[in-house]
């Protein structure tokens, strides 16, 4: 039997396979990587940096720093769909899209000088215990002196967002099917 915080995660790979999030990430991917984030991973992140790119999605950051000549990039994501989309769009991009949990990385101690968590990843993590442990997750994976850059994004005027809010959240919050 699911505990609450399983089915919540089950409730965002739920939310984030549908449809409809499907279509608004690809479109989001079709935008490419935002000029706040390029700045940033400009300044701080080292071109010959073995990066991190976690809650990768389809892969829109992985692919804006691929372009910008980062060419050591891991993008993982929770979202079994979001994974297929990524690899499905890469092109002849040499990045390897993986299935993962950012509560439980799959790598060695120290294996990354960078990490990106962009574009609400974080706040699809449920609960503050599950948040704390993607924390020293991230903390254990990046090298002595790694850089960890996160984002979260706030959509005004947004119904995509709050349909699915709606649709998907309020009730697996109070469990009702």
């Amino acid at each position: 039997m699911m505990n609450k915080i399983e089915k919540l995660k089950k409730s965002v790979v739920e939310s984030f396979s549908c449809e409809i999030s499907q279509e608004f990430y690809v479109d989001i991917l079709k935008k490419g990587i935002n000029e706040s984030e390029k700045n940033v991973i400009q300044k701080y992140f080292k071109k010959e940096d073995k990066v991190l790119d976690l809650g990768c999605g389809t892969g829109r950051i992985s692919f804006g720093m691929y372009d910008l000549g980062y060419k050591n990039i891991v993008g993982i994501d929770l979202v079994p769909t979001m994974v297929e989309l990524a690899n499905k769009n890469k092109g002849d991009r040499e990045i390897n899209f993986l299935e993962g949990d950012a509560t439980d990385l799959q790598f060695e101690d120290e294996s990354f000088e960078s990490l990106i968590f962009g574009y609400n990843g974080w706040t699809q993590i449920p609960g503050e215990k599950n948040r704390l442990q993607a924390l020293d997750e991230i903390y254990r994976v990046l090298k002595k002196d790694g850089i960890f850059i996160f984002s979260v994004l706030i959509f005004r005027k947004s119904f995509f967002n709050f349909f699915r809010y709606l649709k998907y959240y309020i009730p697996k919050l109070f469990f009702i099917n």
